[in-house]
């Protein structure tokens, strides 16, 4: 238990007593900063946590959403350093991206195995397929990052492409 002096309405609490989760949510948090932290440029491993199917957001003209392959991954860097502040990343840092299941006029059936390809193929270079998907977690991938602009009123972040790993001879 902590004693709490004032919250961020400015109400006097001198001398009640909160648990540690109240007082983070007495936290004035209209000076935070929010904004995710961005990787380096570059190759890196990271590892799958899951993949899973997932329907994808209604876009417009569609008249039933379509559905992603969704790759949760974590960071294997011990620090990562980024900002250029000092600020650094650690190992187990979460990202997520996806693979469109659904074909479109610009994204064809050929572009999607290749998508599935590029992710089996960063992993295994042997791997016949993607299910089962549970057989991802624990695995590491070899996954390129890239810098994303700020873009439709979203901001600024990263594009993570998998990387198939070379043939040995």
């Amino acid at each position: 238990m902590i004693n709490i002096k004032r919250i961020s309405d400015g109400t006097d609490t001198a001398g009640a007593f909160v648990d540690e989760e109240d007082a983070l949510l007495a936290t004035d948090t209209s000076k935070t900063d929010t904004s995710y932290p961005i990787l380096p440029e570059g190759i890196m491993d990271m590892e799958i946590v899951s993949v899973t199917k997932v329907e994808a957001k209604l876009k417009e003209g569609q008249t039933k959403p379509g559905k992603n392959l969704e790759i949760k991954m974590k960071t294997t860097v011990a620090k990562i350093p980024y900002g250029g502040q000092g600020d650094e990343i650690q190992a187990g840092f979460p990202v997520t991206t996806y693979i469109s299941l659904t074909e479109s006029e610009k994204y064809t059936k050929s572009g999607i195995e290749k998508s599935l390809a590029s992710f089996t193929q960063s992993i295994d270079r042997t791997a016949a397929g993607v299910l089962p998907l549970d057989q991802w977690a624990g695995r590491m991938a070899q996954v390129k990052v890239s810098y994303k602009k700020e873009s439709g009123g979203f901001p600024p972040g990263n594009n993570f492409r998998f990387v198939p790993l070379k043939a040995t001879s």
